[in-house]
């Protein structure tokens, strides 16, 4: 994630902001995962896959930018996984809670 910052310094323009103002979506997200067992909340407040899991069906049926951007964030999930603990992740990207 580090070496992919380094070469996209552009995305942390305006990071802080564009992360503030998806929360919503992503709160909602996250519950939904959570009610339908897709997600678990574990040890208090992180997340893991839960017991249910995502039906590829749907996804192909999306258009090609929203597969895309699936992808994209499936990708970035996994980045985020192995760069470490929650403050590591906030620190390379430049944000503070």
């Amino acid at each position: 994630m580090l070496e992919w910052l380094d070469r996209s310094p552009q995305i942390q323009l305006g990071l802080a902001d564009r992360v503030n103002r998806s929360m919503e979506i992503v709160t909602a997200a996250v519950r939904l995962g959570c009610f339908t067992q897709i997600l678990a909340l574990v040890d208090g407040a992180r997340l893991q896959a839960g017991t249910q899991k995502l039906k590829k069906s749907p996804i192909s049926a999306l258009s090609d930018d929203t597969a895309n951007g699936i992808k994209r964030a499936e990708r970035l999930g996994y980045w985020f996984a192995t760069a470490g603990s929650t403050r590591s992740v906030f620190d390379a990207m430049g944000l503070t809670l």
